[in-house]
């Protein structure tokens, strides 16, 4: 019985811990866009 609990409860923490990868991937990808972005309109102001 205790086993099959802890096995679950592993279980369940790998997914959220896949489901918190998977958003800070996301935001990872949105932060590196949006710095391009203001990169390149400060590479633009200065041209």
């Amino acid at each position: 019985m205790k086993r099959i609990i802890i096995s679950s409860w592993l279980k369940h923490a790998k997914d959220r811990l896949q489901r918190k990868t998977k958003s800070f991937r996301r935001n990872f990808i949105i932060i590196i866009i949006y710095l391009n972005y203001h990169l390149c309109m400060f590479i633009n102001d200065k041209l």
